[in-house]
């Protein structure tokens, strides 16, 4: 009878909830720099989605429920992601691989510990191809380039306050520290006792380029540190567990975000507002250093577990190989944006590449192969213009063009519609900086 009495012990914090608290900040991040306009929905009920969805999220990072909370914020983003395809963000299709694997381990028998390894074994290497082809793609002359290259450009944001932005040293530092930083987290985060490595090298590098202000890099980092949470071990996150505070400061600072986006959205006129870089870098640097601390310190060198999986968590090995296959699409003539060659500086259009291993993309596909030039010297792939041509129907007259020349995108299938997405084509040398 005295055991009845007892008030039932809470539920300890374990690695589907970090992974759960951390996929929904990187939503919130999203819906908090302006997602919400991406739904399919009027423009009156565009400020009051967006209020939805970043409660959800806040929610999801506070709430004892929070993988419950966060299946449906996934729900809600994979159908925004798919609605919208093709979508040129890197982030969001590494984000839409995740949330896909992560939705799939709700479905599965099993505890939460099996639903967390549902997820982590294939999406560990979502990240791994990840740092993989940000290496591969930044082989290229214009990555090396000091004058123009994109490793370049983010450490002159971050040293032209110390006045360091033109010293050589790092300069140089920034174009190969970046190839190095990427190849130790790729290799280490799978060796259990260099695990630690991977971690103090890789979050703060992720942190930092987040910092820079530049294209809003907090969404990319956040979506990566919560991937680096399917490496952490149960052992960890039970010392982190206990080493919690059990204080709701982060969820507080949240839902003053959330004030603060009513007020304004009520002041617009319930219209989608975006939050800069200035207003949530203390949400990015609060969340991020917290993730840091909490890795690195209390890190073991603890074993992957490899247990025999049922046929449906072997199909959702499909995603990672997808994902995989779409990092080559820039080399055979397909896509260039949403690639992972987000500012490397590579070039594969036009019959032509600046990859080291590359004279010019293999002629597999030949979508890449026309480039059209509009008078103000603006260059389109063929299938880029074609599109546009349906949103401004005299573009043909800036292109010196035939206007009844045929469109080979409305000649394509759904299929190819919703998946081919290229880059402004640059042909100046060297090439500068750009997505």
């Amino acid at each position: 009878m005295a055991a009845e009495l007892q008030p039932a012990t809470e539920r300890p914090f374990d690695r589907l909830d970090l992974l759960s608290a951390m996929l929904s900040l990187y939503y919130f991040t999203l819906y908090a720099s302006g997602l919400a306009s991406k739904l399919p929905l009027s423009a009156e009920l565009l400020g009051p989605s967006q209020l939805v969805c970043m409660s959800l999220a806040v929610l999801g990072v506070i709430s004892r429920h929070r993988f419950e909370i966060t299946v449906l914020s996934a729900v809600i983003f994979v159908a925004t992601f798919l609605l919208n395809s093709p979508v040129a963000s890197n982030n969001q299709t590494m984000g839409c691989a995740i949330s896909i694997l992560f939705l799939a381990s709700r479905i599965i028998p099993g505890g939460r510990e099996e639903r967390f390894e549902a997820t982590a074994r294939p999406g560990r290497y979502i990240l791994a191809t990840m740092y993989f082809f940000g290496i591969f793609h930044k082989l290229n002359v214009d990555w090396m380039d000091p004058l123009v290259g994109c490793g370049v450009v983010l450490y002159g944001i971050l040293s032209t306050p110390f006045g360091l932005q033109d010293w050589w040293l790092g300069q140089q530092g920034a174009i190969w520290g970046t190839l190095i930083v990427e190849a130790i987290a790729m290799i280490c985060l799978f060796i259990p006792h260099y695990k630690r490595l991977a971690l103090i090298f890789g979050i703060p590098f992720h942190l930092a380029i987040g910092l820079t202000g530049y294209a809003f890099y907090m969404d990319f980092s956040t979506i990566v540190l919560a991937t680096y949470t399917l490496f952490i071990g149960r052992e960890t996150v039970q010392r982190f567990s206990d080493w919690l505070p059990r204080s709701p400061s982060l969820g507080l600072l949240l839902g003053c975000a959330i004030a603060a986006f009513a007020i304004l959205g009520g002041v617009n006129g319930l219209v989608p507002v975006s939050m800069t870089d200035n207003y949530y870098r203390p949400f990015f640097l609060i969340y991020g250093i917290g993730f840091f601390m909490g890795a690195v310190i209390l890190s073991k060198p603890e074993p992957f577990f490899w247990r025999p999986q049922p046929l449906l968590l072997r199909l959702a090995w499909v995603i990672p190989i997808l994902y995989f296959l779409n990092g080559w699409a820039p080399y055979v003539g397909l896509r260039t944006e949403g690639t992972l060659s987000m500012y490397s500086n590579l070039h594969t259009e036009g019959g032509q590449s600046n990859h080291y291993l590359f004279e010019r993309p293999l002629p597999l596909f030949d979508y890449q192969d026309e480039v059209v030039e509009l008078e103000d010297g603006v260059n389109l792939i063929r299938w880029e213009y074609d599109r546009a041509r349906l949103i401004y129907p005299n573009l043909w007259q800036r292109a010196g063009r035939a206007a009844d020349e045929p469109n080979t995108y409305v000649a394509a299938g759904p299929l190819e519609r919703a998946y081919l997405v290229f880059k402004t084509v640059d042909f100046d040398r060297p090439k500068v900086c750009t997505h």
